[in-house]
């Protein structure tokens, strides 16, 4: 049984136990045992790769090492779980510096004196950092060698520990096999999901093709993180290989955007690069490793890229034939708190201007805000948000903004829901303009009027879409789409500077909308529990003790506080000035 004492895994305390008494940490919370790996606690969907032994780093290499020569995109390998989506993640965030060590904190260590066989990291899950805290025991084949995420270097063990935290954080390995590398990103960065099917008539003509590299150079401007995915044909499961080098049904990490002068600056190659988590394995057409496309660049321009002829899983690839083979594309705008000093490691990214951000928490409650979607009379009772959005100064339109709207239900654990059979409730959200604010608005109001909206409701744990907006004042409405399902969200949204204002008349529908106060910066979690959770009675779901602490009265902390070491010993220090969101 999980602890539900969100404070009973504490990794200092967990140290200087163990360096007490002279013992290595053991998670009874996580231990070594078939119900760590399979979400049924049987042995399954992993059966193929044998019996499973756990092992230490100290048990795998003479000398292992948490870095063994700092962090790189290329450090982390897929093992043999079905987890291309994490880590598609993980390599795009070992571009982002500060948020690397929010994620992975920098005292973790096979240092004599300071190891303990503890080690300890950070995830962001609805509008809360929590730290997990694992041993490290890992698992093995008959052979001795691991199973699942490594490095090129087997004496470095940051990123197969890194997947053994977050498989803890969503109940077991198994309910790591399948699922989308946004939200993973999300995960390591508490940014906003934006997805774009690439193929739609939006995108998919010639006119268009630069607007997408301009939606994508833009996300990169702003260190935002990006993945891509190219759908298997109908009938077809699991990953398949192309006669291009690619691999359908199968995530991939961008970790590129450039424009490049071809010809002696006579013609200008927009170009993407993108890394296969295989770590080999990749496209083979025009721009390719070692195509004749390169003969038309300089050498000074290629060191810049860093190109390098070698079969690394990392290729680049020209915006009309990533435009022609990958379908989806998956930004994770981050929130300008750690934008403003993210060190990436491409120098060219280095003048960015930030997202700027608002952010609510909030509940649908039956019967008295949980009214449904705009087929029921009741969808004026949903909770309403109202902003004034202004002009944005990026691109220089004087009654325009580009804004990106998030909305995400808080939702059981990966492992949890799956074992449980428990679902996702069909949310989404309709965006008004109105004159100017003079109360909550009605249900003839909301019928009179045109909307924009977030297309279809979806039964996921976020949605969010993009729109170019007239400057002017906005009602948000979030809701289900069947009245009064019950459930906890939360509404974000980023725009180009200046930043939307929120309506000086800003009002909630229900005395339940809490007024919030200051969040922790950081809080304890645990794996989710063998037992429900039973939730308040609005609540949509079952939520595991890990979720307990994060439904109270508190703001969503967005995005990443400033990173900085932590100190070797003692608590993670508390909130510091800027963060968090005051409401």
């Amino acid at each position: 049984m999980y602890s539900q004492n969100p404070q009973a895994q504490n990794f200092y305390q967990i140290r200087a136990t163990c360096a007490q008494y002279g013992t290595l940490f053991e998670d009874n919370e996580f231990p070594p045992v078939n119900r760590s790996l399979y979400v049924s606690g049987a042995d399954r969907h992993l059966s193929r790769v044998g019996p499973v032994t756990w092992k230490r780093p100290f048990e795998l290499s003479n000398q292992p090492k948490f870095y063994a020569d700092g962090v790189s995109r290329h450090d982390v390998i897929q093992g043999e779980l079905g987890n291309c989506w994490f880590i598609a993640a993980v390599s795009n965030l070992t571009l982002h510096q500060n948020l690397f060590v929010q994620v992975v904190p920098q005292d973790n260590t096979f240092e004599r004196g300071q190891y303990c066989g503890a080690f300890h990291f950070r995830f962001w899950t609805f509008g809360r950092w929590v730290e997990i805290v694992i041993d490290d025991r890992l698992p093995c084949n008959s052979r001795g060698q691991l199973l699942f995420m490594q490095s090129q270097d087997k004496s470095e063990f940051w990123s197969c520990l890194l997947e053994k935290a977050y498989a803890k954080f969503h109940g077991s390995y198994e309910s790591l096999s399948g699922g989308i590398a946004s939200e993973a990103m999300q995960d390591f960065s508490g940014g906003i999901i934006e997805m774009i099917d690439i193929q739609e008539t939006q995108w998919n003509n010639v006119n268009n093709q630069s607007e997408l590299f301009s939606v994508m150079s833009k996300a990169q401007d702003r260190a935002s993180l990006m993945t891509c995915a190219l759908h298997n044909q109908a009938g077809r499961i699991g990953e398949t290989r192309t006669g291009q080098g690619l691999v359908a049904g199968h995530a991939y990490s961008i970790t590129g955007v450039c424009e490049v002068s071809v010809y002696n600056g006579a013609q200008i190659a927009q170009l993407v690069r993108i890394r296969n988590p295989w770590g080999d394995f990749e496209w083979n057409g025009a721009w390719s490793d070692s195509s004749r496309e390169w003969s038309s660049v300089d050498a000074g321009t290629k060191a810049r890229l860093g190109l390098v002829k070698r079969n690394d899983g990392e290729f680049w690839m020209n915006v009309d034939d990533f435009q022609d083979h990958f379908h989806r594309l998956e930004i994770c705008h981050l929130s300008p708190d750690p934008v403003n000093d993210v060190k990436l490691s491409n120098p060219a990214q280095q003048n960015f201007i930030p997202w700027k951000r608002m952010a609510f928490e909030g509940a649908w409650i039956p019967g008295q805000s949980a009214g449904g979607c705009m087929n029921h009379n009741t969808f004026a009772t949903n909770p309403q948000y109202f902003f004034d959005f202004t002009a944005s100064s990026v691109d220089g339109s004087a009654d325009k903004c580009t804004v990106v709207v998030s909305l995400i239900q808080q939702t059981a654990s990966r492992s949890y829901t799956r074992k449980e059979g428990l679902g996702k409730s069909c949310i989404g959200f309709r965006m008004f303009r109105i004159p100017r604010y003079t109360g909550l608005m009605d249900m003839s109001f909301f019928k009179r009027e045109r909307s924009l909206s977030s297309g279809s409701y979806i039964n996921s744990r976020e949605i969010s879409a993009r729109f170019e907006v007239a400057t002017g004042t906005y009602v948000i409405v979030p809701s289900t789409f069947e009245p009064n399902m019950g459930g906890n969200f939360l509404l974000r949204i980023f725009s180009e500077p200046p930043a939307p204002q929120m309506a000086p008349q800003q009002a909630y529908p229900h005395p339940q909308q809490q007024q919030w106060g200051a969040p922790p910066q950081v809080q304890y979690a645990h794996a989710p529990p063998q037992a429900p959770y039973a939730p308040p009675p609005y609540a949509a779901a079952q939520y595991p003790p890990a979720q307990q602490n994060m439904m109270g009265g508190y703001p969503p902390s967005y995005g990443v506080p400033p990173a900085q070491p932590l100190p070797p010993t003692g608590p993670p220090p508390g909130a510091g000035p800027g963060f968090g969101w005051n409401l």
